[in-house]
């Protein structure tokens, strides 16, 4: 009776798991430089940028094509990496020149450079933009930078001169800053408003990677030597939980929602884990390449980033599917209205300029994974013109859906995607194509004047004109 009752509630366990289990996919695999560590994408989600150690230099990624739109040469050996708030400039920390290069996002090239920064491994920058903290990995400190100087306003020391920090992050509110330090097993935390140190916290052994959730109440700290992960509570900065993390976790990173924890695993396949952040346990992992050492987000939780250090190269997986609304408009132009159903967003808009032109929405909608979707022109958007609609996902041979990644519609203004369509990584975009305008009935009374007096108009205008004669 026991085994049974032990049974039930264990397929009961699993119809309650999340649907994002098993939904994510690698949809694409981008060779970068040689030996890729650090990766960070732009707040707006349209590149990501990867630090080659190897090639020292940086490849900027176009997150619509996943195709190398740039590639930008920086100093010896860069590691860490990050992206100020407005998406305006890229800090590169260069561990083999003691410096620190700053790309121009717009034009993708190195405008300044920090230097006397020993070290440097990991970088993260305030949530303002004002600050960017640095860790100096051969001098066991933080340098703070002011941005808008690009100069060193502060150093504070973090656990000895061989203590080794490396990642750090900092909390959303920009209060505190993480730091781990790869040869004491600690994280250090310091509060940006004073720059001093407030805490100090033992973890397990050689922690690599650390991630702050997006309420700020946990940061997430990869173990390598232990294969674990330790999750510090932020409010008291204790560890509250230590969970198994796949082999040599490294890198870690957290969706935006807050719901996993993603954490690479250099020294083993599968290259990524899944946490689940309430539970705090695995719920999935998705092989990658080969030394999978960090790992990045895209703001709207659609794609994650893997740099695979072993075989030169950065991984995609789809997290999420995606669908964006396409208009094209034979007839007319103007502002095209949409509904949407099981999706991020409730509404869309298309807006069209030259008439058979074709635009899509600048909006990208997310759904869940495994949860039917659906897009509908609203029917005053649609009203004079025939529409038919075309759906395709751009990755269906990568996500599994072969031929499913198509749908069309021969007559009208809604079409569904089913649960099956919406996998984690489906890039669905659909089409709305008013292809002719549809003539209005006409009423056949009003048909009939129109006749009538057309032709007593037509009989009359025949008549001989005839000159009234003048009076006698």
């Amino acid at each position: 009776m026991r085994i049974r009752r032990w049974a039930a509630f264990m397929f009961l366990a699993l119809l309650c798991l999340p649907s994002y289990i098993e939904a994510q996919t690698l949809i694409s695999t981008v060779q970068t430089g040689i030996q890729p560590h650090g990766v960070a994408v732009a707040p707006n989600g349209a590149f990501a940028y990867v630090a080659n150690n190897g090639s020292h230099s940086v490849s900027v990624i176009a997150t619509t094509t996943n195709v190398v739109a740039a590639t930008i040469q920086v100093g010896f050996f860069p590691e860490g990496i990050a992206i100020t708030p407005n998406g305006a400039f890229a800090y590169v920390a260069n561990d083999g020149s003691d410096s620190v290069s700053i790309i121009d996002t717009a034009t993708n090239t190195v405008v300044s450079t920090i230097p006397q920064i020993f070290s440097p491994h990991g970088v993260t920058i305030t949530p303002d933009g004002a600050l960017a903290y640095i860790t100096n990995n051969g001098q066991g400190s933080v340098s703070v930078v002011a941005t808008s100087t690009n100069t060193v306003v502060a150093t504070i020391s973090v656990g000895g001169p061989f203590s080794y920090p490396g990642e750090i992050a900092i909390t959303p509110d920009g209060a505190t800053a993480y730091v781990v330090s790869y040869a004491n097993g600690t994280v250090t935390a310091i509060s940006t408003s004073t720059n001093t140190v407030i805490a100090t916290v033992a973890v397990g052994g050689a922690p690599v990677g650390v991630a702050v959730t997006p309420s700020g109440e946990f940061a997430y700290v990869a173990n390598s030597y232990d294969s674990t992960l330790s999750i510090i509570a932020t409010a008291t900065n204790n560890v509250v939980a230590t969970i198994p993390a796949g082999t040599s976790p490294f890198g870690v990173a957290i969706t935006p929602n807050g719901k996993f924890a993603l954490v690479t695993n250099f020294q083993s396949m599968p290259g990524v884990s899944v946490i689940d952040t309430v539970t705090n346990s695995i719920v999935s992992s998705v092989h990658a390449g080969n030394g999978v050492y960090a790992v990045a987000v895209t703001p709207n939780g659609a794609l994650a980033y893997l740099t695979n250090a072993g075989s030169s190269s950065a991984s995609v997986i789809g997290l999420l599917p995606t669908v964006t609304v396409k208009k094209t408009s034979i007839g007319g132009v103007g502002k095209f209205n949409f509904t949407l159903g099981g999706l991020n967003n409730a509404t869309d808009v298309a807006q069209t300029t030259i008439a058979g032109a074709s635009v899509s929405s600048a909006q990208v909608n997310t759904g869940t994974p495994n949860t039917p979707a659906t897009v509908s022109e609203t029917p005053t958007s649609a009203a004079g013109y025939s529409t038919s609609i075309s759906c395709v996902d751009v990755n269906a041979t990568s996500d599994g859906l072969g031929a499913a990644g198509s749908v069309q519609v021969t007559t009208g203004i809604s079409v569904s995607l089913s649960s099956a369509q919406m996998v984690g990584g489906a890039a669905w975009t659909c089409d709305f194509i008013n292809s002719k305008p549809v003539l209005a009935p006409v009423n056949a009374r009003w048909l009939l004047i129109f006749i009538a007096v057309f032709v007593l108009g037509a009989g009359l205008a025949r008549l001989p004109f005839r000159e009234d004669e003048p009076a006698n």
